[in-house]
């Protein structure tokens, strides 16, 4: 089966917002008309998705990502900050700006994004499941990957969700948001680390910094992860590798019952001949 994940999609990473990523506003047509199956569709079998995922950037106030939080630290800083749990170790932190401060209009998920999920969770017919992973939560250390800490301390209930379904596993996900180096490169090198296929389309996704964000998807590439260009071109390629993949799983099985088969077909000969 298919997933898709929504990295931070929220009012802080818009324009406008405390830490406004440039053009992120561009995503959220390819992702309401190509990536989320529209409210008013009568079945769900023209999308690939069994669950949706969106994460959510939730700072505590004071936050150790935040520049206000160190003396002296502008954003686009890098320091080093102590490890959340082990003594005497430290790792790199990007100063940010205050932003997705828990309770705040920033933190929020895009009102358009918000509002389809809600449809799509309370719809009549089967609906995929939809999952929100609140990151970044724990003030001593922060959390671009929806699938564990920069520490690689922790990890987030996303890990056990996807893990856990059976009998219909998630094989290939669909990464798209915001942004495509920093929060959505972690996603999607997490998922591959935990041995599902990637997909990212780049028009449902925006970076920090240009020259930052072709490293990322070189990366990615690098890493296994199909980059292509438009959100229709991820969805089809995902329902075509469900497909494949279950292809495969099934021709598996035939192949084991046929040896089977024969196995008795030799034993039962075997005992014949004897006879």
């Amino acid at each position: 089966m298919a997933g898709l994940i929504l990295v931070d999609v929220q009012y802080d990473f818009l324009p406008g917002g405390a830490l406004a990523v440039k053009e992120a506003d561009t995503i959220i047509t390819p992702i309401l008309d190509e990536l989320l199956p529209p409210a008013s569709a009568s079945s769900s079998s023209q999308q690939p998705w069994r669950t949706i995922v969106a994460t959510q950037d939730y700072h505590p106030v004071g936050h150790i990502s935040f520049a206000s939080s160190h003396t002296g630290a502008k954003p686009l800083d890098t320091r080093r900050v102590s490890h959340p749990l082990i003594k005497g170790e430290e790792i790199d932190q990007v100063m940010w700006p205050d932003h997705c401060v828990q309770g705040t209009r920033g933190a929020e998920i895009e009102d358009h994004v918000a509002a389809r999920l809600r449809q799509i969770k309370t719809s009549e017919r089967e609906a995929p499941d939809i999952i929100l992973v609140q990151k970044g939560t724990d003030p001593h250390v922060d959390g671009y990957s929806g699938l564990s800490d920069n520490a690689q301390s922790r990890f987030t209930p996303l890990v056990r969700y996807l893990s856990s379904r059976r009998p219909d596993p998630i094989d290939v996900v669909v990464v798209c948001g915001l942004a495509t180096d920093y929060c959505v490169l972690y996603t999607a090198m997490d998922l591959v680390k935990f041995g599902y296929k990637v997909l990212l389309p780049r028009e449902a996704t925006r970076g920090v910094d240009a020259q930052g964000s072709q490293e990322a998807l070189d990366k990615l590439e690098a890493a296994g992860v199909k980059v292509v260009q438009t959100a229709r071109e991820a969805k089809e390629l995902a329902r075509q590798m469900v497909k494949q993949l279950e292809a495969r799983s099934e021709e598996s099985y035939l192949g084991k019952f046929e040896l089977e088969q024969k196995k008795v077909w030799e034993e039962q000969m075997g005992r014949q001949s004897v006879q």
